[in-house]
Order: C-alpha cells, then structure tokens, then sequence
C-alpha cells in the first residue's frame, strides 16, 4: 500500500516535522523538501480491480444510496440540537424540526445534490469559526473552544454519506469492529484518535499490514 511505502521511506520527529532517515552522518532534509517527496509518492496510486460485485462491497454499496425524502430528512434533522450555532444560513435546526416547508426545500436540494455534486453552490461548503467561551471570564484565546459553523444541508449530506459508509461497512464485516474508529457513543476526535494509534501499534508489533479506511469531506 502508498500509505506504508511512504512511511517506510518517511518518519515523523516529537515535534511533528516529516525528515528523511538517511545514513548515518549525513545531514538530514529540511521538511519544506521532504514533504513534495512525500506527496509524490503517495500519488502514485496502485491498480484496483474493477469489479465491484462482492469482491468490492464497498464500492457496490457507493450504487445504492439511500431515497431521500422528506421523511428521512426530518429524522436526520431530529438528532441535532435545536439551537446549536446555526451555519452561515443563519437558521437553526429548530426551523428544519418544525416547518415542513424548510424540510422540503432540503430534501428537493439533496437529490438533487445526489444525482450532480455540481450542482451544489459553493456556499454549502463554507462555513464560521465562532469561539465559545470554555471560562467565565474568558480573557485570553486559550479561555475560547472554536467551532466551525456549517449550513444544515452540508451536515445532512455529511450524515447521509456516514450512513451509507457505516452500515456497509459494519453490516458486511468489511472492517472488523476492533479495527474502526467510528464506534457508536464513541465518536469523540481524541478518543477516535487515541483508538487508532492502539490498533495500529498492536498490528505492528504483531506484524499484521494494517488496511487504513478514510471518508473525507470537503470542509471551510
């Protein structure tokens, strides 16, 4: 895999600079010159198969997206908070919850979304940072927590796609359950990350390859 060629190749110091392990006595690579080095390798992509029967669940799942309606997108809308910080719409999720009208001209957005990403316009994808007060009084940057504001039809595309992903990959044993991160009530980014260095260190020691699994989302 790209992923562990590059790492091979690549090492990371305590204070998160990529170098180069070289021989011993010679001077090491300056970050800025190591990390194109990096990147090129890793896009190198290797070949795939492209059969996406039951060699390739995953990718024959990506064909059956749910139908989105206007129920399903009210049950989406259900789980947020009413009066969290509302993205650069300016409507809280409360207004989604209770006016059918707003439910409606989501869910036509959403299909819509699915059949042509394009036709999206960029504002869906921007968002604020606003800083909340972690402090009272709150006097200096480390008394504020950032959160990123985003519209609500980019968190429900989110939780469609997250949807979709998550019961492919749990219903069809793609990824064993000690090897995922996104596990239910456990979906804090710390915790998501400090279970991930475990698995991954546990495989290495046993010499187990590690198949690492990514869902990115284009985010402000």
């Amino acid at each position: 895999m790209r992923q562990r060629e590059a790492n091979a190749l690549f090492k990371i110091d305590m204070k998160g600079n990529m170098a180069k392990p070289l021989s011993p006595g010679a001077s090491s690579k300056p970050t800025l010159e190591v990390a194109p080095e990096y990147a090129a390798l890793l896009s190198s992509r290797p070949a795939v198969k492209s059969d996406t029967t039951w060699e390739n669940p995953l990718l024959a799942k990506q064909r059956e997206l749910p139908a989105i309606n206007l129920e399903s997108t009210l049950l989406l809308t259900r789980k947020q908070f009413d009066w969290s910080s509302p993205g650069p719409d300016g409507i809280p999720l409360f207004f989604y919850k209770k006016c059918r009208i707003f439910g409606a001209r989501v869910t036509a957005f959403l299909n819509r979304f699915m059949n042509n990403p394009r036709s999206a316009p960029s504002s869906v994808f921007k968002g604020r940072t606003v800083l909340v007060p972690k402090t009272k009084p709150a006097t200096t940057l480390v008394d504020f927590r950032p959160r990123t504001c985003l519209n609500v039809a980019y968190k429900i595309i989110s939780t469609v796609m997250m949807t979709v992903v998550g019961a492919t990959t749990k219903g069809k044993g793609i990824i064993p359950v000690n090897q995922r991160a996104d596990r239910s009530r456990h979906q804090g980014c710390v915790e998501a990350h400090i279970y991930s260095s475990a698995v991954t260190g546990i495989m290495k020691r046993r010499g187990i390859h590690s198949i690492p699994f990514m869902l990115t989302s284009r985010k402000p």
